[in-house]
């Protein structure tokens, strides 16, 4: 038989017990699983990027993406670096994974969390993704230092208020606000966060209430404050730093820190909710002293030459504006005075008289502060006489 004739018969052959028996094609087995499945950590569940070293609080929710050439088995999450782990769910198309905690059932730290995946393959194949938050749900604590004696009644005599403190968070501040409550005036922006000043603004005498807000990176507000004065009275005067008052209100055993308590912190008469500051700026306003003629005496009895010259001095407790010091002669418009001499807190004056004539007359002084406080002295009557004996004081100059 020639080649050729084998060939054709050995090909029909083949062709007739491959159509008897159809399970005799020689297969490659079940599909080889090559790849390991693909984990992401993407945005918490109001959409927001998850980022690595966020601080959250609360409920959240941590979703990402997943994807594997045969299939997902599972998403399981540990938040104690791999000790335990807990299911996440996956979706349906197993294309994604989220899972939903409430950081507040567990205690507040850093957490190392892992984001594990496993193929469905006979023998899983696995990845992880790594996640760093700090889980805080703890309010930061406020404490304000000035101003001392905030709650004297006979009010501070300044029209502008310094307000300083400190707060303590066991992570981060993120910003401290100060709001005037009640009061004509404005509050300034604070500056700083753990240490940070502001200063209230008065337009006047009155009461006037303040309140400040810290907020962590986290999220938590600040509820109430304290100020260092009650404190320190329930604390029998012992010092105590804003960390110490933190750990004491938290329940933690601080070391000689005197005699205060969580209870105590929780108290209407140091835990507050509005700072009271009562200013009475008639304990801020410029002292003026006139020295001549004598405001003491009746105009009869402040009898003046014709040369004579008024004097006296203006003193505050910031500083004195000299060329805000004006008198008025009979009641009329305001003009400078001839001189002024010395700055700052105390400053003297002089006014020239020569140019009055004989007669009953009135002068009455108005001077201001660096702060725009303002006061006028009481009137002062006094009589020129032309025919007076004129005094020149020639030795001491």
């Amino acid at each position: 038989m020639s080649f050729k004739n084998s060939f054709k018969y050995l090909v029909i052959l083949s062709v007739v017990f491959i159509a008897a028996c159809p399970n005799a094609m020689v297969g490659l087995g079940d599909k080889v699983d090559i790849e390991a499945p693909v984990i992401s950590i993407g945005t918490y569940g109001d959409g927001t990027v998850i980022v690595n070293g966020d601080y959250v609080r609360g409920e959240i929710t941590l979703t990402g993406s997943t994807s594997d050439d045969l299939g997902i088995k599972s998403v399981k999450l540990s938040f104690d670096s791999g000790l335990t782990f807990l299911d996440a769910t996956v979706a349906s198309d197993e294309l994604s994974w989220s899972y939903t905690i409430d950081t507040a059932t567990v205690d507040d730290g850093e957490k190392d969390i892992i984001v594990l995946v496993s193929d469905t393959s006979a023998t899983p194949k696995t990845s992880e993704e790594r996640l760093l938050l700090y889980f805080d749900n703890t309010k930061p604590l406020v404490l304000i230092t000035d101003p001392t004696g905030y709650d004297d009644p006979e009010g501070k005599p300044l029209a502008i208020i310094p307000i300083k403190g400190e707060t303590y968070d066991q992570f981060r501040i993120r910003s401290v606000e100060i709001s005037l409550l009640s009061g004509d005036g404005t509050v300034d922006t604070i500056e700083g966060t753990a240490s940070w000043t502001s200063a209230l603004r008065s337009t006047g005498t009155g009461a006037y209430t303040v309140s400040v807000v810290a907020t962590d990176y986290a999220g938590n507000v600040s509820e109430g404050f304290y100020h260092l004065e009650d404190i320190m009275e329930v604390n029998a005067d012992t010092y105590i730093t804003v960390k110490d008052i933190y750990d004491i209100r938290e329940g933690f055993l601080v070391q000689d820190a005197g005699l205060l308590t969580a209870a105590d912190l929780t108290t209407a008469e140091i835990h507050l909710t509005e700072l009271p500051i009562t200013i009475d700026l008639s304990l801020d306003e410029p002292q003026i002293a006139i020295s001549n003629p004598d405001p003491a005496a009746e105009a009869a009895q402040n009898v003046l030459p014709a040369n004579a010259t008024a004097f006296g001095s203006i003193s505050d407790n910031y500083a004195v504006q000299p060329d805000s010091v004006t008198i008025s002669i009979d009641g009329g418009a305001y003009i400078s005075v001839s001189s002024t001499s010395g700055s700052g807190a105390f400053i003297q004056w002089e006014h020239d008289l020569s140019v009055l004539g004989s007669g009953e007359h009135t002068l009455q002084i108005y001077a201001e502060d660096i702060t725009g406080v303002f006061k006028y002295s009481t009137e002062v009557g006094f009589i020129i006489n032309l025919g007076a004996p004129v005094v020149t004081i020639i030795s001491p100059t």
